[in-house]
């Protein structure tokens, strides 16, 4: 598939969903509908993940046996710590990974200027919050363990973050009409689905896909890895679970949510720390695998 026959499916799939929810009808209440949400984005999007060890050996991270072992020491430890600060702070670790995860979404959109990018961005976090601010609040509130009432920000508050997506999706009109047309999709489908079915939505369709398509080099190159990595990642993400549902004091459905948003995050920040890597290397001119002509992992 083709970068711009992705970009035409993206489209052609938020129109369909946003006039098919209606109909569809129900919000998506439950452990099960978590767990069945989070299984689909673990599934579909874990792959793009799982390229990691072969954009790191384009990168020059690792060549040998003991760089490949810091690589993934270092790797491990990152994932550690976000799950620590989760645990110890969980505001303040929420609102860092929220950041975060606008500009590691940005990515979607790495050709833009930086402001509009991060705008466009934006609306995957901006506009839940502003369309299904008691949906959010209940999400937050569940990760957190601390009530989050969203319903209560000020309007100007509102307002601003209304107009930052607007201008940004407004200035990206006026430099690629295609990356406006999928941010608006974006802001479409924020608006027309609950917010766990929109981040699936979107992290299926939109950005895994681009991921994959940009590095199907490396796809091509490690596929088996690839698989491995997914299955180690998701049975990571399983062991967190079941560790937050033994000590968690929240019910079945508060800890759902907490132990998939927290895996996500684990395995997201030393993912998205290193596609900034890549991104930069990128911008340097770094030329690809050079640091060893037969890496032997």
């Amino acid at each position: 598939m083709t970068a711009k026959r992705h970009s035409d499916f993206f489209l052609w799939s938020v129109l369909l969903l946003a006039a098919a929810w209606p109909l569809l009808g129900g919000a998506v209440r439950g452990p099960a509908a978590v767990i069945a949400l989070g299984g689909v984005v673990l599934l579909l999007g874990l792959p793009h993940g799982a390229l990691d060890l072969w954009l790191a050996r384009r990168d020059r991270l690792w060549s040998d046996w003991p760089s490949f072992a810091v690589f993934h020491l270092a790797y491990i430890a990152l994932a550690g710590l976000v799950v620590l600060a989760f645990v110890a702070s969980p505001l303040a670790a929420l609102l860092g990974f929220l950041v975060f995860s606008v500009w590691h979404f940005s990515d979607d959109w790495r050709h833009a200027p930086l402001a509009t990018r991060l705008g466009c961005a934006g609306a995957v976090v901006i506009v839940p919050a502003l369309s299904h601010p008691a949906a959010v609040s209940g999400i937050f509130s569940a990760v957190t363990g601390e009530p989050v009432a969203l319903e209560g920000l000020p309007p100007a508050l509102a307002i601003l973050g209304a107009f930052a997506v607007l201008g940004a999706i407004a200035s990206a009109f006026a430099f690629d009409r295609r990356m406006a047309a999928e941010a608006a999709g974006v802001a479409l489908l924020a608006v027309a689905l609950p917010p766990l079915v929109f981040f699936a939505v979107y992290f299926t369709l939109l950005h895994s896909p681009r991921h994959l398509l940009r590095h199907r080099g490396e796809l091509r190159r490690g596929v088996g890895s690839v698989l491995l990595y997914t299955l180690a990642a998701l049975a990571a993400v399983i062991a967190l679970g079941a560790l937050l549902w033994r000590f968690a004091p929240a019910d079945l459905s508060d800890s759902t949510i907490r132990a998939v948003f927290i895996g996500l995050a684990a395995l997201s920040v030393p993912h998205g720390a290193l596609i900034e890597f890549d991104r930069r290397a990128a911008q340097r001119g770094l030329p690809l695998f050079a640091a060893s002509a037969n890496p032997r992992p």
